[in-house]
């Protein structure tokens, strides 16, 4: 955030005699080319005391490597610098070699020879930002400095044995100095020049005009994800996993900055729904549903995936709520002496020129408006007006208009001298009957001594990205109006295979493609059920209304449970979730199952002209929910259900070759006597069964 700032502010900086420069440092093999003997030095330096220092020093120095050559362990490679890359005590120990960098910079400044970047008055001065091995340092563009600046890196570099490679590196110079010299002083410092186009910490340095063309990265990270799964199948469980757990992830740091165009937005989130609702690649099949309608929760209709506006909204305002509970901290002071110097932050306008990342924390700043309240101390830091500090869920601040001797005052004015109670006459007087009472309902502790903001959504108080999140989504009516009296909870808690569970909303949603709903889609199809004949396919004749339909469920032995379902339910979705809602998880799961190898069977038989019998797929239904849930609960089933599946060892090479040889000659002899491919399969089976009787007999 301070990166983005002063890069905001260098660029519109047009005017004044002193240029300034951020120049960005990149070192090779940052981690490797630690001295050893100059982070011991540097631990003494600090004060560590010497055992201390031992320790770390053996942690460091015990290090060896072993090296595979065509298969040959060479090593072990003792090595004699560097630090280990994935040891989490390697940051903290680079952090102590970097501040040598910094001492070095300090004394410079406090001997005059270089100055840092103070973007307004009042605001702190910023020489340098160190984060691990990303280098930003900051001076005036003059040729003297300049000189004094590469001096500081060239005795740091040799010091510590870092080595600057300064041809990746880059610098950026206000625009209030001439190419000419900026180019001058770019060849000097042997550094690329550039114009504000570069990264720190992974974020843009510079945001310009175009929103759209600065975040286009995201999309771009977003898609060649998408592209590695392509040839994939996935189910729409594991969609759901891809598309939570990895797919949202990806924008997740920029937004915790940034507010994103609303155009970025609406692009991921067309790449996401096309993800979910196509065959294995975005550019195929129909989108069934709107982000916003999946975006909600899943007890609301939708699948709980992340609506990215109050997503990137909960998040940026994380920012706003440090800067507002932490005044004291370096980006606090910063923003606050560039843009609200003296008011407080509820209170701060957009003001002239500002740059995109306060735009982003402003723009957020409503979130914390709903959800934010002061805990009353002194009263002396809270504003009468515009500051959340009355007790109620919505109008949390003193509305306006009012008297204008209001405006300047804090709560501290409203307390009896010397006690901590309300001035009952005063407020009476200032304001009118409703907030009067408002003000009055207000409790004041005797034990909260400071003022203090506090996140009402939160039992610490503390401000989460999570309830942040809710508060803001909270504030507009759900996209699925008609969902809201129904209770979907039932439904995701089946004991079935997640795959099924999402079949089930699919089917409640109104997003199955039977042949009635591809035709309202334009999609040119026959209407008819294709095994009967006789009714249009909608979803009620796939699984409940065709003939052949009822009797997997009577084979089922299902039938009975959802018989009085069938006469008191105007529609499927009634049905499945009433169902759902009322029976026996186990009992649903079962009845789950069978939805499932319904829709499969029916999908078999259009698609490649197969389908199973109506009094084995019942009892299919049953035996493959049965095998789920024993391997989610080994322990438990085994006492209620014998396993259906055990492992039997191979048989002999010879002995398999010798049943192979035995079967082919037998299937030969048959056919020369005229027995038909049916009573062939029917001999082939029994004569298998009875060997596998016999050889296990033997075995066992």
């Amino acid at each position: 955030m301070i990166a983005s700032e002063i890069i905001h502010y260098l660029k519109r900086k047009t005017h004044g005699r002193r240029a300034q420069l951020a120049l960005k440092i990149d070192i090779s093999k940052a981690y490797d080319r630690v001295d050893w003997g100059f982070l011991r030095s540097m631990m003494l330096k600090m004060g560590f005391s010497e055992k201390w220092t031992h320790w770390m020093m053996m942690c460091v120095m015990s290090v060896h490597y072993s090296v595979l050559v065509n298969s040959d362990t060479v090593g072990p490679i003792m090595p004699g610098r560097g630090l280990r890359q994935g040891d989490p005590l390697s940051p903290y120990l680079f952090i102590l070699v970097s501040e040598g960098l910094s001492t070095l910079i300090k004394g410079s400044v406090a001997r005059g020879d270089i100055h840092g970047i103070q973007i307004c008055r009042g605001a702190p001065s910023v020489l340098h930002l160190l984060f691990a091995d990303d280098y930003f340092l900051f001076c005036r563009a003059n040729v003297d400095e300049v000189y004094h600046l590469m001096e500081v890196l060239d005795i740091y570099a040799k010091a510590s044995s870092q080595e600057i490679n300064l041809t990746k590196s880059e610098v950026f110079f206000s625009r209030n100095l001439s190419l000419p010299a900026q180019e001058d002083l770019a060849n000097i410092m042997g550094v690329r020049h550039v114009l504000g186009t570069c990264k720190y910490l992974g974020f843009p340095s510079m945001i310009g005009r175009s929103k759209k063309s600065t975040f286009a990265f995201i999309k771009d990270r977003i898609w060649q994800r998408i592209n590695s799964w392509k040839g994939r199948s996935l189910s729409k469980a594991g969609k759901e996993v891809m598309i939570k757990s990895v797919l949202q992830a990806i924008p997740a740091y920029v937004m915790s900055i940034f507010i994103l165009p609303e155009a970025v937005i609406n692009d991921i989130e067309r790449m996401l729904n096309a993800f979910w609702w196509g065959g294995g690649s975005i550019s195929k099949g129909i989108c069934w549903m709107a982000w916003d309608r999946l975006a909600c929760s899943k007890k609301d209709g939708g699948l709980g995936f992340i609506d990215f506006r109050a997503f990137n909204m909960a998040m940026v305002a994380k920012q706003g709520w440090f800067i507002m509970s932490h005044p004291q901290s370096l980006v606090s002071r910063f923003f606050k002496a560039r843009y609200f110097p003296k008011t407080s932050f509820f209170e701060a306008n957009l003001g002239s020129n500002p740059s995109f990342v306060w735009r982003s924390i402003w723009k957020a700043r409503d979130v914390l408006m709903l959800g934010c309240r002061w805990s009353i101390g002194d009263g002396s830091q809270i504003k009468v007006i515009q500051e959340p500090w009355i007790r109620g869920k919505y109008d949390r601040c003193v509305p306006g208009p009012q008297q204008h001797g209001i405006y300047n005052l804090v709560v501290k004015d409203l307390l009896l001298p010397n006690v901590k109670q309300w001035n009952m006459r005063l407020i009476r007087e200032q304001f009118d009957f409703p907030e009067a009472e408002a003000i009055t309902y207000v409790p004041l502790v005797e034990d909260v001594v400071v003022d203090r903001l506090v996140w009402r959504e939160e039992k610490d108080g503390q401000y989460s990205v999570c309830s942040g999140y809710h508060v803001w989504k909270s504030r507009k009516k759900p996209p699925i109006q008609e969902n809201i009296e129904v209770n979907w909870n039932g439904l995701w808690s089946i004991i079935a295979p997640p795959r099924v569970k999402h079949l089930l909303w699919r089917i409640c949603s109104g997003c199955l493609p039977s042949r009635v709903r591809l035709r309202q889609h334009h999609v040119p199809c026959p209407i008819m059920c294709q095994f009967c004949w006789e009714e249009e396919e909608d979803d009620w004749h796939v699984f409940f209304g065709c003939p052949e339909t009822i009797e997997c469920w009577r084979t089922a032995g299902l039938y009975d449970i959802i018989a009085s379902l069938l006469l008191h339910s105007n529609d499927i979705r009634s049905l499945i979730l009433n169902l759902c809602n009322t029976e026996d998880t186990k009992v649903a799961g079962r009845f789950a199952m069978m939805i499932e190898l319904l829709w499969h069977n029916r999908n078999a038989f259009i698609w490649n002209n197969k389908k199973k019998e109506v009094s084995r797929l019942g009892w299919l239904a049953f035996h493959k929910w049965q095998e789920w849930w024993l391997a989610q609960n080994p322990q438990d089933g085994e006492a209620a259900l014998p396993s259906t599946l055990s492992w039997i060892p191979p048989l002999p090479v010879g002995l398999s070759v010798m049943l192979m040889r035995v079967l082919i000659v037998t299937k030969e002899l048959l056919i020369e006597v005229g027995v038909s491919g049916i009573t062939w399969g029917i001999l082939l089976k029994k004569v298998l069964l009875g060997m596998l009787v016999r050889f296990l007999s033997k075995v066992l």
